[in-house]
């Protein structure tokens, strides 16, 4: 079989490449533009019905039916309207106009997808309210036929194009192939002529890329062979002269020889020992790389700690040692986690107590009176310990502190810390121990940041309660808690009253104050397990798992006469008065739905500022 060259090799390899990443970006590129597109449309729907709405809230309470016609004749100027409903606070059709396609469309059935089942019509719903009182509804569809157009349009032009990159792609692919491959066939056939005997060929070679720079290398190669060549034919004519001569003094070599060969066997020795050196070497990088991949399934400091002292018992088994991090102050450092019999009792330490944060580097100590020594490892007449400290140094400050000590037992022996490491400098032990903490501390960071990012993601960054985002989620798994448990849930949905007029009256600042002061309240003064959260604006949402109606409702009346108790202070001015609306919904009885529940406790919330504000409405009240 014909053996496959390396032109090729290198096409099966780069075509299938190319076209994969012409692939990618076709479909990529597709797809955004549908979602840029369909998003672009939503966006025009839902400003067309806000619009109109707004216009038909002074139409419909002067009942005048031109006024209306009016609207709905502005609304057909746009060519990609469908139909257009208008119905009163009755349900009433009060004005219409529809295109053939949407004749048999139920335009009332909008749900998390706003398409037609056959998803040729966006639809859209708007309400139309003046002054807090809901006047009716407008329903709008728009055709997607331009967005059709568009998208093929899209579609055709970026095929010629991915078409142009795969061409160009395929061509490089093959001119690259033969730059390679040509210097390298000259290569191979000067190869197979010194092969045959012909030491005087050598390769061509041109340029001053790796092909060129192996051409001279193979060039200085056979130089080199030939050279031998010479110099093992003079060898083998002085040999056969020396033969005799040297028969004669074989005896007298015979001790020099031995020298040799104890000469060679230290030789050995120190080969194995090195050999032995770069196993444990191996090894030890090997422990690193598990404790890296174990530190990545970590979800916790205490469990990153665990983990770091069972590496650093099989790392430094010569050691004992110390894992300590500052405290919120940074005042004082304390124990994370701690291995080694001798060590009892540590407690907590200040910063200056040791000579590797103070200089912000590693600091070694081999003997007592060989260096400073940290007032931490100050132990009066016991036996002292030869050390490390590895502060755990992140990219912005220190984090903690390593500190390793030798046993007693290998102290007791009278071992140095060199000969504790049986196959490693105190230089080597010191840069492992850098590494090591190295790993830690960057991990520690990564979490933190992970940490504080999930918090920002679920929290509302004005009042600190959860976003809405974390309370639909919530909200779910607490239904379905429910619905598996058989044990009721509440939901109580409150409005600051008057939000409007209390910034109107002393400004933007002060109404944020209220809503953090709010928010520091809803904390305070919810049940454990309970899930305080802000739905947006003014609005709160508390979630009660396991709550009764009676006990949703009582929690509600207990928050109407808490709230009004909050006491502000604005530029030394008291600011009083404050107070708000809640509507209650419970599970089961409400409904089965986050949706139904929060409409069910929103629709209790207005009927409560309706009846006047600062009250608890249940829902179906």
């Amino acid at each position: 079989m014909k053996t496959m060259t390396i032109r090729i090799k290198f096409s099966l390899v780069g075509l299938p490449l190319v076209f994969a990443v012409c692939l990618f970006i076709f479909l990529g590129t597709l797809y955004f533009q549908k979602r840029q597109a369909l998003s672009a449309l939503e966006s025009k729907i839902q400003v067309m019905g806000d619009l109109a709405a707004y216009n038909l809230s002074f139409a419909l309470p002067a009942n005048n039916p031109r006024d209306v016609q009016e609207v709905i004749e502005s609304l057909r100027q746009n060519q990609d309207l469908a139909y257009v409903v208008i119905l009163d606070k009755s349900g009433n059709i009060i004005g219409q106009y529809r295109k053939a396609l949407a004749d048999q469309l139920n335009y009332r059935s909008i749900g998390d997808n706003a398409l037609s089942d056959d998803k040729s019509i966006l639809k859209g719903k708007s309400v139309i309210h003046r002054q807090d009182q809901t006047l009716g509804e407008l329903y709008l569809g728009l055709t997607l036929d331009s967005l059709r157009l568009a998208r093929e349009t899209v579609r055709r032009n970026l095929l010629l194009i991915i078409l142009i990159i795969f061409l160009l792609g395929a061509a490089a692919i093959f001119i690259g192939g033969s730059f390679i491959t040509t210097p390298l066939r000259r290569m191979t056939r000067t190869a197979r002529e010194i092969a045959d005997g012909d030491l005087s060929r050598r390769a061509v070679v041109s340029g001053s890329d790796e092909v060129g720079q192996l051409g001279r290398s193979f060039n200085a190669m056979i130089d080199h062979v030939q050279a031998s060549y010479r110099q093992m034919e003079a060898t083998k004519q002085s040999l056969e002269k020396r033969v005799k001569e040297r028969t004669k003094e074989l005896q007298s070599e015979i001790g020099d020889r031995r020298k040799a060969e104890q000469a060679l066997q230290d030789a050995n020795m120190k080969l194995q020992l090195s050999v032995e050196q770069l196993e444990q070497r191996n090894a030890e990088f090997k422990l690193l790389n598990e404790l890296y991949n174990s530190l990545q399934t970590c979800t916790s400091e205490k469990e990153i700690f665990t983990v770091c002292a069972q590496y650093a018992k099989r790392l430094f088994p010569e050691f004992e040692g110390i894992f300590f991090v500052y405290r919120t102050s940074r005042k004082l450092l304390e124990p994370a986690v701690v291995w080694g019999e001798s060590i009892a009792g540590f407690d907590v330490m200040e910063p200056d107590e040791c000579w590797a944060l103070r200089q912000g580097k590693p600091h070694v100590v081999e003997k007592r009176n060989a260096g400073l020594i940290c007032p931490h490892m100050e132990n009066n007449d016991q036996l002292f310990q030869p050390y490390l400290c590895i502060p755990l140094v992140t990219p912005d400050e220190i984090i903690g502190l390593l500190n390793l000590r030798c046993t007693p037992s290998f102290v007791s022996a009278g071992l140095s810390l060199a000969e504790i490491g049986q196959y490693r400098s105190i230089d080597f032990t010191q840069q492992l121990a850098l590494n090591f903490a190295g790993r830690i501390a960057m991990t520690l960071v990564n979490m933190d940041l992970r940490d504080r990012l999930h918090q920002q993601s679920i929290r509302d960054p004005l009042t600190a309660l959860f976003n809405r985002r974390f309370m639909e989620e919530t909200l779910d798994k607490e239904i379905s808690r429910a619905m598996r448990s058989g044990q009721p849930m509440g939901i109580i949905m409150m409005d600051i009253d008057y939000l409007k007029r209390f910034n109107d009256t002393y400004g933007h600042e002060a109404g944020d104050m209220m809503l953090r002061a709010l928010g520091n309240f809803l904390q305070q003064n919810v049940r454990k397990g309970d899930i305080a959260c802000r739905f947006g604006g003014d609005e709160f949402v508390l979630i009660m798992p396991g709550a009764s109606a009676m006990i949703a409702k009582d929690r509600a009346e207990l928050l109407v006469k808490d709230i009004q108790t909050i006491k502000l202070t604005y530029s030394d001015k008291g600011l009083s008065g404050i107070s708000a609306s809640f509507g209650v919904a419970v599970f089961p009885g409400h409904g089965n739905s986050a949706a139904v529940l929060i409409k069910a406790a929103d629709t209790a919330l207005l009927l409560a500022k309706k009846r006047g504000r600062s009250q608890v409405v249940m829902a179906g009240d």
